[in-house]
């Protein structure tokens, strides 16, 4: 029995030189049919858009990878700053300005909560989700449910969104709607 792998939030990248050498050597699997340890069947791209085209031949090697997390994805907060590269400065090539490099931006996590977020008509606990395989419940989102006493912090936030991860202890009450958001627009001078 072939031993089958699942696709969902996996990238294949060739490893031949031809495609190494474009520098374009990966496609997202999304409507890849299924996998094994010595076949892959996925849906061909025939349009130059992305580079030049992915093709694997028989006996082509190849490599799976899993993306883990995205760049600014939902739970991700402050990283490095990103910019040109002064060396090319085409904007198609941007660099992590702290390391110098065109590598991760090291984002920490920071993840969302949601708590007394209740629909009045249901009584239903509202919270968040997502159909991406890299943002996690648990990791990226909390969904802590109702019954919280009103104007508090649950402890699992605090613990969570420390004065290192937020830059001030989460331990007070948000103030809803945001004081900013109370300032009439006569406020503010509008430039044309």
């Amino acid at each position: 029995m072939r031993e089958k792998y699942a696709c969902s939030g996996r990238k294949i990248r060739s490893s031949t030189l031809v495609a190494l050498e474009h520098g374009h050597n990966r496609v997202t699997i999304r409507g890849a049919k299924d996998y094994t340890r010595t076949t892959i069947s996925y849906i061909f791209y025939n349009f130059n858009d992305r580079g030049p085209l992915l093709v694997f031949r028989d006996g082509d090697a190849y490599q799976i990878h899993r993306c883990l997390t995205v760049l600014d994805q939902p739970g991700r907060g402050k990283g490095d700053l990103c910019g040109l590269d002064p060396s090319r400065p085409d904007p198609s090539h941007p660099i992590n300005l702290v390391t110098g490099t065109p590598f991760w931006t090291h984002e920490l996590v920071e993840p969302s909560f949601s708590w007394n977020n209740v629909y009045t008509l249901t009584n239903t606990a509202w919270g968040f989700g997502s159909q991406f395989p890299q943002c996690k419940e648990g990791r990226d989102f909390y969904n802590l449910g109702k019954g919280f006493p009103p104007n508090s912090t649950p402890s699992q936030v605090s613990a969570i969104l420390t004065k290192a991860i937020n830059g001030v202890p989460y331990t007070t009450t948000f103030t809803y709607p945001h004081p900013y958001a109370l300032i009439p627009l006569t406020a503010y001078r509008i430039a044309n």
